[in-house]
């Protein structure tokens, strides 16, 4: 009984004191955390973070612009390309041709993506280096890098 007692009690002790740092801290999604009492942002760091937010968003859109303007281009020259391709009485050219119009039409959409992941990497990049200066470390709940990801 008493061995049960004091397991049960160091296990409460073991919990309460992993679960109380973890709920008083708040994180960024990169690993760090902030006591969530910390001092809240002046006027001029919400302005900076603002200024530092619309400069982020803006260049993760005209990346994505970039992306979408570079796979409609892809598309545009595989239609021609297939076609084209078709256009040859050899089937062995027909082949090559066809062959070659898929790899540059792979290629190009490999490219718009690895230009995508730069611009997004280069704007978050930025952000963060700007959200420093700012001296702001209160972080976005349910956003950070990772929620762009996926473009």
């Amino acid at each position: 009984m008493i061995k049960k007692l004091i397991g049960a009690s160091l296990a409460l002790s073991f919990i309460t004191t992993l679960a109380a740092p973890v709920a008083m801290a708040e994180n960024d999604n990169r690993g760090r955390s902030w006591n969530s009492t910390s001092t809240p942002p002046t006027a001029e760091m919400i302005i900076c973070i603002k200024n530092a937010i619309d400069k982020r968003d803006t260049a993760i859109i005209a990346g994505v612009d970039a992306f979408s303007t570079a796979v409609k281009n892809a598309l545009s020259a595989r239609k021609d390309a297939l076609k084209a391709a078709w256009d040859k009485p050899d089937k062995k050219e027909r082949q090559a041709a066809l062959k070659a119009a898929w790899k540059a039409y792979k290629e190009a959409i490999k490219n718009a993506r690895k230009d995508l992941k730069t611009a997004r990497q280069n704007a978050w990049k930025t952000f963060n280096a700007e959200r420093k200066s700012c001296n702001v470390r209160e972080s976005e709940p349910g956003g950070g890098e990772g929620a762009d990801s996926g473009l």
